[in-house]
């Protein structure tokens, strides 16, 4: 049921610039934690560690108390999936392929999909209302329906924490509650262990157990939405006045950010 990721005095650099900051943080095992803070703020640097996309110059990464680095590709594969910023697919393939690739850390080489797999593949397509686009080669999908079919690769790889870069920034209204929505049943279901970047503070206050605030590589704070999301911790990331406030009809914090106009 999920499984715990412990972040101790991590930095990276690229070339002389310092990204990450000694930034040392437990996640534990099913829970949904959201890092925010404005552009360049290494969020994404963040996640590719975990991911081990990117190495640390300095620092360790535990999954479960067992470091990243002794795992091999395959046994990591099952534990954690990756959907990254960046979607694009070079190749021509179909969305059914390309949620297939999910199960790749499973099938054995040389072995064909078991019904259990093509069962996971289809559920995982329909979770994420993409199963009707199964045949559909993923050059021909919008930016939203191929960023929920990279989402439904994931799935399938049935794993114990899922990083998400950015998961709804291509989509629509409706497609970002819709999988906000899957990702909270997920984890209440599945206990998957979920850690993702965002941009719309009001998304990660609406769904997140815990929200870490980063501003040039450093932890500002970690911690419950209403202890992270204050006029004051936002004023030092944003560099902006903004009113918090709650809304009633869900019962969230929700953020609205002042101009200078305004004022």
């Amino acid at each position: 049921m999920g499984k715990s990721v412990e972040i101790k005095e991590l930095i990276f650099e690229y070339e002389d610039t310092r990204i990450l900051d000694e930034i040392t943080l437990n996640i534990s095992r099913g829970n949904i934690l959201t890092i925010i803070g404005p552009n360049g703020s290494g969020k994404s640097t963040l996640l590719k560690n975990i991911s081990t996309t990117l190495k640390p110059r300095e620092g360790i990464i535990l999954l479960d108390q067992k470091l990243l680095k002794h795992y091999k590709a395959k046994d990591l594969a099952r534990e954690l999936a990756v959907v990254p910023q960046n979607t694009n697919i070079e190749y021509d393939f179909t969305a059914h392929d390309i949620v297939s690739m999910g199960r790749n850390p499973y099938i054995e080489r040389f072995k064909q999909e078991s019904e259990a797999d093509v069962a996971i593949i289809r559920e995982s397509m329909e979770r994420t209302n993409t199963w009707h686009l199964k045949d559909r080669p993923i050059s021909q999908l919008s930016g939203g329906e191929s960023q929920r079919v990279v989402i439904a690769r994931a799935l399938a790889q049935e794993p114990q924490v899922l990083l998400l870069d950015e998961p709804t920034a291509a989509l629509d209204m409706h497609h970002q509650i819709e999988i906000m929505d899957l990702l909270k049943v997920l984890n209440r279901d599945k206990g998957v262990t979920i850690v993702m970047a965002l941009h719309d503070i009001n998304l990660a206050a609406r769904y997140s157990k815990e929200i870490l605030l980063l501003d040039k590589g450093k932890k500002i704070i970690l911690g419950t939405p209403e202890e992270v999301i204050t006029k004051e911790n936002l004023r030092i990331a944003y560099k902006i006045d903004m009113i918090v406030d709650r809304n009633k009809h869900i019962n969230s914090l929700q953020v609205t950010p002042l101009s200078s106009i305004e004022r």
